[in-house]
Formats: C-alpha cells, sequence, structure tokens
C-alpha cells in the first residue's frame, strides 16, 4: 500500500475551463414531440480538481470514468487504474491518495479489473476480475475482505458492476450463434457465483442495431454493424434497475426489479453530421477489412449514414437516477436527460463534448468527472450542476 499528497491541483480549474468551453451555452435546441416534458436545464461547473496526471505523477494512469470511479456520501473518491491494477482511495480534499492492488490470482491481487462498483447500498467496493473471472471486495479503508468465483462462460462482459437485491446483477449479450445477438440477458448469482437465474429481456424492433451478416465458410459467419449507426447501450442501478438502448434513438427500455418494463421516450433527433474525412477514412477501413473475406464495400446492405448516432451514453448515479445524455446536429455541447427511479423527467443539463461524467460519484446535483489532454494525460474534475440562466433556449423538449 502506498500514500503520498498530489501537488498543484487547484491551479488547473482555470485551465480546464478554458479547455472545455464556456458552460452557460449559447447552443439553440429544437423543439421535438411531446413524449417528454419540459423542464429546467442546468449547467456544468467546475468547482475543483482532486487529481493530474503529468509525466512525473501517475504518467501511465488508465481509468475508465464509466466505470471505473466511484464516490461516497462523505465525498471519498475511489478510482480503479486498470493499468497498475489498483486501486486509489483520495480523500475529500484531494491532498491524500492511497493505493492498493498489483497485477496477480492472490488474494487482494487484481488480475485485469474492469468495473468498480460498490456492494448494495454499503461504501464497500466491488470489483470484477476479467482475467480471474472473479468479483473481489475490499472495505472502505482498501482492506482486501474477498473473492468469489463466477461460474459461467458466456464471454462479452458489459454495464457497471452491481449488487442488487443480494444479488450480483451483471448483463451480458446472450449469443445464440449468429441468429441473434440482440437481446441482452441478465444473470442472478448467488454468493459462491453460480448462476441461479436468468432473463431474456426482448428488445422491439426499432432498438435493434443494423447489421450485416456475410457466411464467410465453413460453418462461419461475420457480424457488421453499422458504422457510426446504433449500438446498444446498457446500464445498472444499485436498487436493480436495468436500462438498454439504441444509440441511434431517444428510445429507453426501463425494467424494474419486478419484472415490469417501461418505456421511455424523447424526441426524434440527428446527431452530429459524419463529415467528408470521417466518411472516406472509415470507407477505406471498410474495404480493407472486407477485402479479406471476398467483400467489398459496395456489398454491405446500409449506406454510411450521413450522422452519427445521437445518444452517448445511458447510465445510472448513485441515487439511482437514469441518465440519457445525447448531442444533436444543432448542439454546441452534449446534453443529458435526467430521470427519477419512477421515470419521471426530472432535469437536464448541458455537459462540455470533452468532460466524461463518472456516474457512480453523482450524487443530487454534485459529481465528478474525467478530461484526458492530447498527451493522454488525466485531470479528475470535481463539477456541480447549477441552473442555468432562463431564457429561450435555457429548457430542453
Amino acid at each position: 500500500m502506498t500514500q503520498h499528497s498530489p501537488r498543484g491541483a487547484r491551479h488547473l480549474v482555470i485551465a480546464l475551463t478554458v479547455l472545455l468551453g464556456a458552460c452557460d451555452g449559447d447552443a439553440a435546441h429544437e423543439s421535438g414531440g411531446t413524449e417528454t416534458p419540459t423542464v429546467a436545464t442546468h449547467r456544468t461547473e467546475i468547482v475543483d480538481t482532486l487529481l493530474h496526471t503529468s509525466e512525473t505523477n501517475r504518467a501511465e494512469l488508465q481509468v475508465r470514468p464509466a466505470d471505473g470511479i466511484v464516490a461516497t456520501e462523505k465525498g471519498v473518491t475511489y478510482l480503479l487504474d486498470a493499468g497498475s491494477a489498483s486501486i486509489l482511495r483520495i480523500n475529500p480534499t484531494g491532498d491524500s491518495i492511497r493505493s492498493v492492488g498489483q497485477p496477480g490470482e492472490g488474494p487482494g491481487d487484481l488480475g485485469d479489473p474492469c468495473c468498480l462498483g460498490f456492494v448494495g447500498t454499503s461504501s464497500a467496493l466491488l470489483i470484477y476480475e476479467e482475467a480471474n473471472r472473479r468479483y473481489s471486495t475490499f472495505d472502505e479503508g482498501l482492506t482486501f475482505v474477498g473473492s468469489v468465483g463466477v461460474k459461467w462462460n458466456r464471454l462479452g462482459s458489459i454495464g457497471s458492476v452491481q449488487l442488487a437485491n443480494r444479488h450480483i446483477l451483471h448483463p451480458r449479450i446472450a449469443f445464440t450463434g449468429l441468429a441473434d445477438p440482440n437481446h441482452p440477458q441478465l444473470l442472478w448469482l448467488d454468493s459462491s457465483g453460480t448462476v441461479v437465474d436468468s432473463e431474456l429481456v426482448r428488445l422491439p424492433t426499432p432498438m435493434i442495431p443494423v447489421r450485416a451478416h456475410f457466411d464467410i465458410g465453413k460453418g462461419t459467419g461475420m457480424m457488421l454493424e453499422q458504422p457510426f449507426g446504433g449500438t446498444l447501450r446498457y446500464a445498472v442501478s444499485r436498487n436493480g434497475d436495468f436500462a438498454v438502448a439504441n444509440s441511434a434513438t431517444y428510445l429507453i427500455l426501463l425494467r424494474k426489479p419486478d419484472g415490469s418494463i417501461a418505456e421511455l421516450r424523447g424526441p426524434a433527433m440527428e446527431g452530429a453530421t459524419v463529415t467528408s474525412d470521417e466518411r472516406q477514412k472509415m470507407h477505406d477501413r471498410l474495404e480493407k477489412g472486407l477485402k479479406q473475406f471476398g467483400k467489398r464495400v459496395s456489398d454491405l446492405p446500409f449506406p454510411i449514414p450521413e450522422h452519427h448516432a445521437p445518444l452517448k451514453a445511458v447510465f445510472f448515479d448513485a441515487d439511482a437516477r437514469l441518465w440519457v445524455r445525447y448531442r444533436r446536429s444543432s448542439d454546441a455541447e452534449d446534453m443529458s436527460d435526467i430521470y427519477a427511479p419512477t421515470g419521471e423527467k426530472l432535469w437536464s443539463v448541458r455537459v462540455p463534448t470533452s468532460l466524461v461524467l463518472a456516474p457512480m460519484s453523482i450524487r443530487g446535483f454534485d459529481g465528478l468527472g474525467v478530461v484526458t489532454d492530447e498527451s493522454g494525460f488525466v485531470t479528475l474534475i470535481r463539477l456541480r450542476f447549477v441552473p442555468a440562466p432562463r431564457g429561450p433556449e435555457t429548457s430542453s423538449p
């Protein structure tokens, strides 16, 4: 276990504000549909910085904000560094960091850790290790508690690791050959890591991604999703809610722990325009990849679309609220709509495109985010979501 005190993080606030751009935002928002009510719009405000990597300070830090950062109600932050296979504990003021863990298979070691979460509603930490195929638990002080091996053979881990209703809820794709890779499967595990129940969540046709299927001989096939098109997004809350969406459209299926499923619909929208350079590079990449199978881009049953898929992320925060993050062609920055566990739309917030939010650090109107600069150095930022100035463009549809 190591401990040290980072220095010089606070002076980055002004520089980061410039890097992220003005968060007050002058982006115009199209009116769209009647599916969701008009709610107050907020903006993202930088409060402070907790950690900044540089050539002399944790230069090799590898963190995935979507499932590698969590924070307690008291402001203690835990960060999973996949590069060094360690967990960092950062105190609320950011002036003390402790770390524990190393690559390996022994007790307390972390073999290719991918996901960090809380055990239920406690502050104990749960980590899934891809290489060791197990869940490991650490207490608030980073003392190793124990591990549970996972007894399944399916591949393709997706979503955040959570403990829900005393069972590990870990969504995974259910593949039945190439026939039906379209529907997520929920798996419930007992304390020994054995799958005790499962459920296939069938998606309506509009949510199934556009794909091409090719028979390449010898009983094998190839599946290719439409470039820049919709992909499936998944999220699991601490109370067992499960959400799935296709990034091409604002339609989210919300499954509650009792098995009931509701639909959340937003307005029709198009994402940012695919540039001519993006289009040409993708065409060349596809042509090269398909050539080895005797195919060409002209053989694909779909074109390269004019727009990127608008939905960028779907996740639950520490308060079990659902966030839907998107960027429309008319927007200068991203927007996020926030829903209560009941499905009621609460508020919206503008988020700078370069800022990646850490879902399990967000409580109330406070949270953490990560910015990565051109050199690959990471800055962990404390954020606050504050009401935007009132005006004709401060409400989202």
